[in-house]
């Protein structure tokens, strides 16, 4: 670890924002692991309060926060243990052991330990933010080989995943009836589609071609198969459709399986006050369902900070940056707001799972009558990092970094006071700032090094690039 680096900060007119921004790299600074003396476990990684296993969707989740750090902290571990664990044939199991780093399995009907997998995703991500193509050829072998394992053992005569409830990232809520889960086939759909674009920056033309017909393969049996009444259900065994929607089907959407018709309809579900469009976005289940609670009950209501990552990506994806940037802000106040609770019995801290329409954590109730219940994990870094660094910095500061264009883009939805100051870029210390000074609006600029930008501010329809020099400097967007 470099002593000297500098983590980027934010700047938003709201200071609560920037205050809860900051404590959350604080938070991460204290739990953050160097390990010199356990090999059978990563030399760094970050950890958080009553850590029992390395589980590798929640670790995928922290790469897209840390990649943030300046490089103070490193990505790169925490996922190459996961390589390192893998087994001829192919597999990678999803958790392992904190002290021993064997695979471990955390649910009585998991026999073979598989959550939901999308290290294409992560590695992809990691690669536009930092261009080090050298990485994407020495981890494709892993993602490449994972896939075909898990087709293997998976993928029945149907054309989809059939998976264990081990997969599940909702929580308490029952899907004993399901053995076609919407949100694995989506999410492998999107592992195809992530793999595809790998591969086409490695130049591998034919193992481009076969994740490509595996991708639009999974999407037509998807639309197909588990497209019914406006929204996208698991299956039974017998391939008729649960009769449950979850949030988790928003990995359709990441995933750009429906067409622009079903997207339309996705995304009113999550505007609607009857679906998912509550106070605090978005519950992993409907307001409607009869199980429905808005004390949260665990997931039956709660609003998972995970799940709201995944779906403002979902959001994001379908070019939606306006509701992005607000469901992101939604979530946020809701966090700053629970932290201000005042109870005895629950403690001021972040959640992994919160009530849908008040603040304060989801309760996960233990007796018929309700009045004992347990509280989600504390703290929890992976789903509060993402929520609080990545969305804040790519869906409300509106910033972005293509290192293998070489350009950051800045999309502001409209003039307001936001900006980001000492991003790392590849030895380069970038700073913007969106101001009003004397009557006017302009964007000041700060970097070691040039580089090149793209400003797009939505609201009056205005895209324009331009490469930044070295030092100081100013830019009036009405002289755009």
């Amino acid at each position: 670890m470099n002593k000297d680096i500098i983590i980027p900060s934010i700047k938003f007119y709201n200071q609560d924002i920037v205050d809860l921004y900051d404590k959350v790299w604080a938070l991460i600074s204290r739990n953050y692991v160097y390990n010199k003396t356990n090999k059978n476990i990563p030399k760094e990684y970050l950890s958080y309060p009553g850590q029992k296993t390395f589980n590798y969707f929640y670790s995928v989740l922290t790469s897209f926060f840390l990649l943030y750090s300046s490089e103070k902290y490193d990505p790169e571990p925490i996922l190459d243990f996961f390589y390192s664990k893998q087994e001829p044939n192919g597999a990678i199991r999803c958790d392992y052991d904190i002290e021993t780093g064997k695979a471990v399995r955390t649910n009585e009907g998991d026999k073979i330990g598989l959550s939901i997998p999308l290290f294409p995703w992560a590695e992809y991500n990691y690669f536009v933010k930092n261009g080090n193509k050298k990485r994407l050829k020495e981890v494709a072998p892993h993602i490449i080989k994972f896939y075909k394992w898990v087709k293997s053992e998976y993928m029945d005569e149907t054309g989809l995943f059939r998976t264990e409830q081990m997969c599940f990232l909702t929580g308490n809520i029952d899907r004993k009836e399901t053995a076609y889960p919407v949100d694995f086939n989506a999410a492998m759909a999107f592992y195809c589609q992530m793999t595809a674009l790998i591969c086409e920056k490695l130049k591998d033309k034919e193992t481009k071609l076969f994740f490509r017909k595996q991708y639009y393969a999974l999407k037509s049996r998807i639309n197909r198969m588990m497209w019914h009444n406006d929204f996208y259900y698991d299956l039974d065994a017998s391939a008729n459709p649960v009769p449950i929607e979850m949030l988790s089907s928003y990995f359709t959407l990441l995933a750009k399986i429906p067409d622009e018709e079903k997207t339309n309809i996705l995304l009113g579900h999550l505007k609607d006050p009857k679906m998912f469009g509550t106070d605090n976005p978005f519950p992993t289940i409907p307001v409607r369902h009869k199980r429905f609670s808005k004390d949260g009950n665990g997931f039956y209501g709660g609003v998972s900070s995970a799940l709201t990552f995944i779906t403002v990506k979902a959001i994001e994806s379908a070019g939606d940056f306006s509701f992005a940037k607000e469901t992101s802000l939604k979530h946020a106040f809701c966090m700053i707001e629970s932290q201000l609770l005042v109870d005895k019995k629950i403690p001021a801290c972040l959640w992994e799972v919160y009530k849908p329409n008040s603040e304060g954590p989801s309760l996960y109730f233990t007796n018929a009558k309700r009045t004992s219940y347990d509280l989600p994990r504390q703290d929890f870094l992976p789903a509060v990092g993402v929520i609080v660094i990545t969305l804040f910095i790519e869906n409300v500061i509106g910033f972005a970094v293509d290192m293998f264009l070489k350009t950051v883009t800045w999309t502001l939805e409209s003039y307001d006071q936001v900006g980001i100051e000492n991003y790392y870029l590849k030895k380069n210390y970038i700073s913007m700032e969106c101001t009003r000074a004397n009557e006017r609006w302009e964007i000041r600029l700060n970097s070691d090094k040039l580089y090149y930008l793209k400003v797009r501010i939505l609201s009056e329809n205005v895209e324009k690039e331009l490469s930044i020099p070295a030092g100081r400097c100013s830019l009036l967007p009405e002289k755009f």
